[in-house]
């Protein structure tokens, strides 16, 4: 039980802090909470085959959970040291090919097939190295984005003036 209790209790973090771009997260506190975003989701998207009000309860948890999942990628990126913008450099670059593939397609430009191409290398390049940032340990330490969030001590408040315990 103490993994479905992790589990639970980082997901439902991730919903208290839904819209918090700011601080640090841990490697713990982002997959136990993508590990149960991920399967709800997959759970919800097997239902939504059979259509009906299952899809549209797919399609609104996918949605809502869009701010909450990116705010909690921002955080984790946050604690190995990284800019929280480094995610929209990896979709920019999917939308890119994604474009350039299709009007290169339509249009049978070689050029922007080949641009394509680029993108996408470019995409999966990035997408890798976020996925190492995502599995490494947190800097130890306060950084630039906030306190560690595996050091309790720096955490919690100083309580009667008493800074040595």
């Amino acid at each position: 039980m103490p993994f479905v209790f992790e589990c639970s209790h980082h997901y439902l973090s991730m919903w208290e802090r839904f819209s918090d771009f700011a601080g640090r997260a841990t490697r713990a506190e982002y997959w136990y909470a993508f590990l149960l975003h991920f399967i709800i989701s997959s759970l919800l998207g097997v239902l939504a085959q059979s259509g009906g009000y299952f899809a549209i309860l797919s399609g609104m948890y996918t949605a809502a959970g869009l701010v909450p999942m990116s705010a909690l990628l921002v955080r984790r990126l946050h604690d190995v040291g990284q800019p929280g913008p480094l995610w929209l450099g990896a979709i920019l670059l999917t939308l890119f090919l994604c474009v350039s593939l299709m009007v290169g397609a339509m249009t049978f430009s070689p050029t922007l097939m080949i641009a394509g191409v680029v993108f996408g290398l470019a995409a999966f390049a990035l997408n890798i190295y976020i996925f190492t940032q995502l599995v490494r340990r947190g800097s130890a330490g306060p950084n630039r984005y906030g306190p560690d969030p595996c050091d309790v001590k720096a955490i919690l408040p100083v309580q009667n003036g008493n800074q040595n315990g």
